[in-house]
């Protein structure tokens, strides 16, 4: 078997299945009719609930699947303006209860997490902005206040970056991620995703899997060290003598 054919079989592997990929578009239209049929959560679109957002929605989840990204967008007036983010957050856990009464629902800030079997929802409140398509309001720290949050940014970037490399970008995330998940690195994998993008727009390009994974954990550990030795430097400035 070739490298690259090994790399292949790997990645078809990772790939979540149509029956697990059918289950989840299958949770995420009940929990959307949930929330529509609470005659107390208010809407800012109610022909368009919510959004799928990370690494589902990126393309670049791998099995096992551990959670799935939903943003549901409610009315500013009626669930942000001068109140917290906690405030709607019980009133959408309370709406998914009543659908899934036996599932295990909690809030967990800064979201309402959905188990289900193989795989949870991640459910968050979100305000749009209407002159802004890019920007939203978005739970903050303990969901006591509203913080802007960009969750389209990712998305284009990572079509962006997909495109210039051949379609080998997300393919190559896959990889980095099962590399993560299997050596317990812990890396998040928003953050692994943006390590990767900064890595390939930056200083190199993607050639072939190997180099680029060797390329990848050469410019990752150069920029953590030095990282590492600022912020020892700067701790060192701050120390009085």
């Amino acid at each position: 078997m070739t490298v690259k054919k090994s790399f292949d079989t790997m990645l078809s592997r990772l790939e979540p299945t149509s029956r697990q990929k059918t289950a989840i578009q299958t949770a995420r239209e009940n929990i959307d009719k949930a929330i529509l049929n609470s005659p107390k959560i208010f809407l800012f679109d109610y022909n368009q609930p919510s959004f799928l957002t990370g690494s589902y929605k990126r393309n670049t989840l791998i099995k096992p699947i551990y959670d799935i990204d939903l943003y549901v967008v409610v009315h500013n007036g009626k669930h942000a303006l001068n109140k917290k983010p906690i405030w709607v957050m019980k009133l959408i856990k309370s709406a998914l209860k009543q659908r899934y009464p036996q599932t295990r629902i909690g809030v967990d800030s800064p979201c309402i997490v959905v188990g289900f079997s193989g795989f949870k929802f991640e459910v968050v409140p979100v305000v749009a902005y209407e002159d802004d398509e890019e920007r939203y309001l978005a739970p903050g720290h303990n969901a006591m206040e509203w913080i802007d949050c960009f969750p389209h940014v990712p998305d284009k970037w990572m079509t962006n970056s997909n495109y210039k490399s051949d379609k080998k970008f997300v393919p190559l995330i896959k990889i980095l991620k099962q590399w993560n998940r299997f050596n317990k690195v812990r890396l998040k994998s928003f953050h692994l995703e943006l390590l990767t993008e900064m890595v390939f727009n930056e200083v190199s390009e993607i050639t072939n899997y190997p180099q680029a994974i060797h390329n990848w954990m050469y410019w990752v550990h150069w920029w953590i060290s030095h990282c590492e030795q600022e912020v020892f430097k700067n701790n060192l400035i701050e120390v009085d003598f």
